[in-house]
């Protein structure tokens, strides 16, 4: 069962980002968040589409939109390569994000096209690391380039960037809470 995993970000820096291991109350944990999102002035979050029901029915109670995301979390870290690669982002000194980045394999499929994804052991894992980069890509404005896939790098930052707060979660996997 994977965990629960969220970021905040704005242009280039990675503010806050936490995670939840299994076993936890989702509303519980929807909750805390939620309030954490008002003191940064959040009122919008976006996920990935495992999150869609019960979870954009929570974060509505809390007068909080949810939105699933388009990228799918390959993409994400696809467009985040060029601005770690130029030093562009700052990360959290988080062990847990540290192992996941690291762990991260690049595979070409069939078809010519690029996938990133954790490895594919039982124990492997990429939640935190995907909400961190899935946060840090949304802030950026690059997800709005996105299928072009600009690699030149002109779009990372820029001097009329006004800085942008989003967040992201990820929450995968079955469970029963009670």
């Amino acid at each position: 069962m994977d965990s629960f995993a969220f970021a905040i970000a704005h242009a280039g820096e990675l503010d806050v980002l936490r995670e939840y291991k299994p076993r936890f109350v989702p509303a519980q944990v929807i909750a805390e968040l939620a309030a954490l999102c008002k003191s940064y002035g959040i009122t919008q979050v976006y996920g990935d589409k495992y999150a869609i029901g019960f979870h954009a029915a929570e974060w509505r109670t809390h007068h909080i939109s949810f939105t699933a995301c388009t990228r799918t979390t390959s993409e994400n870290y696809l467009v985040l390569l060029p601005m770690l690669l130029a030093n562009r982002v700052r990360l959290i000194n988080n062990a847990a994000l540290r192992s996941q980045l690291s762990s991260l394999e690049r595979r070409v499929g069939a078809t010519d096209r690029e996938a990133v994804s954790h490895p594919q052991h039982a124990s492997a894992h990429d939640d935190v690391a995907a909400a961190a980069c899935g946060a840090l890509v949304a802030a950026s404005g690059a997800d709005n380039k996105y299928p072009n896939y600009n690699t030149s790098g002109d779009w990372i930052s820029g001097p009329d960037d006004p800085p942008l707060w989003l967040t992201m979660y990820r929450l995968t996997g079955r469970y029963t809470p009670w």
